[in-house]
């Protein structure tokens, strides 16, 4: 649903909102586990942005889990 709404998006509501700070960690969280996923571009694309552009996300919400 995430990847369908993100088509054509940078952010899930258009712009950096809170929708995507409240997604974020589920999706890190979920990206982080060793298992196959079926190719989600506009997911994928959408939590590299958040990762690159957004220093807070990348210092301490994408960190390594233990």
């Amino acid at each position: 649903m995430v990847d369908r709404q993100l088509a054509g998006r940078d952010y899930v509501a258009g712009g950096f909102s809170l929708a995507d700070i409240a997604l974020g960690p589920y999706l890190h969280r979920w990206f982080a586990l060793p298992i196959e996923r079926a190719p989600m571009p506009n997911l994928e694309a959408w939590y590299a942005r958040l990762r690159e552009r957004h220093p807070g996300f990348a210092t301490h919400v994408a960190v390594e889990m233990r």
